[in-house]
């Protein structure tokens, strides 16, 4: 079963809350070659400085870790214009080698000087005022996976040559991009423990998760209804809420007992005095559809990625630090609302993990 990372978010200031996997502030190690189940959530301080989840319908969200503005190592990409692909351009030409990979490109006439010191960033400059190039391009085999992204340095204009700048730049080393609202069914249930009968009393459990944040339930003994019981902040169901809401019923009046686990989530409601060592033939039924859901979006993010061991590459810890990255994209803007440290340690059982051979002498 993989493991589940929830990250509460600030969205307006950018920073992780207290709560979920980052309950001191900042996120727990991940493990190279692990699976985590990652859920988020987005909250936002109103003008009364209370925190509410923020509604994403329409909206996406992407997680990235890996290191930031950092070029492949090796490989190969190529450029197109108008049709024409260029020859392979390696992720570290010189100028000069850039400029043969795309002299055969129809109609480029331009001239290549390098771009700072990175040795995977180019200038292209058009040879003709006013006259732009647009290139396209594919990655091909460039590693870490990475993209080639072509900006305008100087846009054209008359007497004005345009230039561009073609960058390489390493994507995520882990990425998650498919983000879906957590399901709220089985948050909130009941269900019958143990039958009565003459030796025994008859019990339900009720269970509330820790998604169920506010709202309130009703209990029901056949038809008829008891109090509503209001779920109170910090997750939790009051065990004394729920034994008055089930004795304002006639039928029950000082014939059910509540006691909750040491985790207030489970409640198991016993039917006794006048009702105990009994079968109790009518049915106790839950609604819960006015509980209150904190909104979470979940994906799945996989550690198991070669960019991931790339990470590791000559470096002698046990673990290396990088950057996590969580985007959120409404109404076509993009915004991140988070950007902050990662560590990530080294895994010793892996996929082609061998089992020792013992002998006995």
């Amino acid at each position: 079963m993989a493991q589940t990372l929830d990250i509460h978010i600030d969205a307006g200031a950018g920073t992780l809350l207290q709560a979920g996997a980052a309950r001191t502030g900042s996120l727990p190690t991940l493990t190279r070659g692990d699976t985590y189940d990652v859920r988020l959530r987005l909250r936002q301080a109103n003008d009364s400085g209370v925190y509410e989840d923020l509604d994403l319908t329409g909206a996406s969200l992407r997680l990235g870790i890996g290191d930031i503005d950092q070029a492949p190592q090796e490989g190969e990409f190529f450029l197109g214009l108008s049709g024409v692909t260029s020859s392979a351009i390696s992720y570290n030409f010189s100028a000069a080698s850039f400029y043969t990979a795309i002299s055969g490109i129809a109609g480029t006439a331009c001239t290549v000087s390098v771009f700072g010191s990175g040795g995977s960033a180019w200038v292209v400059t058009s040879a003709t005022a006013n006259s732009a190039i647009t290139f396209t391009s594919d990655s091909y085999t460039l590693f870490p996976t990475s993209k080639v992204i072509i900006t305008t340095r100087r846009s054209p204009a008359t007497n004005i040559k345009p230039q561009y700048l073609v960058q390489l730049l390493q994507g995520p080393a882990a990425y998650c991009a498919t983000f879906s609202a957590a399901p709220t069914s089985g948050v909130v249930t009941m269900s019958l423990l143990q039958d009565g009968s003459s030796v025994k009393n008859e019990i339900y459990v009720l269970t509330v998760g820790a998604d169920a944040i506010g709202g309130s339930i009703a209990m029901f003994y056949g038809s008829s209804a008891g109090s509503t019981v209001q779920i109170t902040p910090g997750n939790t169901l009051l065990a004394n809420g729920l034994l008055t809401s089930l004795n304002s019923i006639t039928a029950l009046s000082g014939g059910i007992s509540v006691d909750s686990d040491s985790s207030g989530t489970r409640y198991y409601i016993s039917f006794v005095n006048n009702l105990a060592l009994t079968n109790i033939t009518t049915a106790l039924t839950l609604d819960a559809s006015a509980v209150q859901y904190a909104k979470f979006y979940n994906s799945t993010l996989t550690m198991g990625t070669s960019e991931v061991l790339s990470l590791f590459e000559g470096v002698d810890d046990s673990t290396v630090g990088t950057k996590i990255e969580i985007e959120l994209t409404e109404s076509g803007k993009r915004r991140t609302v988070y950007q902050g440290d990662a560590y990530i340690k080294k895994d010793m059982i892996v996929a082609s993990t061998y089992s020792p051979i013992f002998y006995t002498v």
